[in-house]
């Protein structure tokens, strides 16, 4: 992994995307990562992302605030999914109950079912990721589980209410998005030191 690498990377982005609105889509959070990662894709890799965020209803207001000041600065459009807040409470709690060691494991899934499906809207075929190895990577393993059918099944055995609001990802979308439709998801944190 080297800059080089992600500098050849975004320029067959930017030829693969230069007739659409956007030629990739970026997930911001509002935290350091995913604020540096959106301004190193429109100031040094020169992309046209959109920003995407999914709103889980436990956005603090600095985070917010960052994210509207940075896209505004960097001139680059944004695009929220706001939870359904009643339902993504019951599962974050059925989560907390079930003593489980992942309970941002729904967050981590709507983001996940959120910028594959406006990506997919869009016809943008790279989603940036600001995922990190360097601060992130120590992780156990379990925390990274991303399947619809875990969530499901917590639900059913520790929570209440049905799931039809959720923004659940599910092996027929990873299929759908990843192998059907080649959306590819590049980490350029892990490229470059920042």
């Amino acid at each position: 992994y080297s800059e080089e690498n992600i500098f050849k990377i975004s320029k067959k982005i930017a030829d693969e995307g230069k007739n659409l609105n956007y030629d990739c889509l970026v997930g911001v959070s509002g935290g350091r990562d995913s604020t540096f990662l959106l301004y190193y894709i429109k100031k040094i890799l020169k992309l046209r992302p959109l920003a995407v965020h999914y709103d889980n209803g436990f956005n603090s207001d600095t985070s917010v605030s960052n994210i509207l000041k940075v896209c505004k600065n960097l001139s680059v459009e944004l695009e929220t999914n706001v939870a359904d807040w009643e339902t993504f409470k019951k599962v974050t709690r059925s989560f907390f109950l079930a003593g489980v060691s992942d309970p941002d494991t729904p967050t981590d899934v709507g983001i996940f079912k959120t910028m594959y499906e406006i990506a997919y809207r869009e016809k943008i075929k790279y989603v940036f990721n600001g995922h990190s190895f360097r601060t992130e990577g120590i992780e156990p393993l379990d925390w990274t589980y991303m399947d619809g059918k875990y969530i499901e099944d917590v639900h059913r055995k520790f929570g209440d209410g049905d799931l039809s609001k959720f923004d659940n990802f599910y092996i027929k979308d990873l299929i759908k998005y990843k192998i059907l439709s080649g959306i590819k998801t590049i980490l350029p944190l892990n490229y470059i030191s920042y």
